[in-house]
């Protein structure tokens, strides 16, 4: 469950859908509510948009750099990694 602090409670999903970019500051996520910053970016060719859960605010251009980055390790050895929402059906 996702409470982006506006609406009701949602999935990360349901923020996904239907947008090519999202930047989403202080997101409430699961049912202890921890806050994380996510980016959300849909690029052209892919099925699925990369929900990209973030320590900093994200923006255009940080949300970029970590999906250039992600699954690759960095100088200080944490890795970025891409998640992906998946169906239940």
């Amino acid at each position: 469950m996702a409470d982006p602090g506006h609406g009701e409670e949602t999935t990360t999903g349901a923020l996904a859908r239907g947008v090519k970019e999202r930047y989403l500051p202080q997101v409430r996520l699961f049912a202890d509510g921890v806050l994380t910053n996510l980016g959300i970016l849909h690029e052209v060719g892919h099925e699925e948009p990369w929900i990209i859960a973030m320590e900093c605010t994200p923006t255009p251009a940080k949300v970029q750099k970590r999906a250039c980055q992600s699954s690759v390790p960095t100088p200080r050895g944490r890795l970025h990694v891409r998640v992906r929402r998946r169906s239940i059906r």
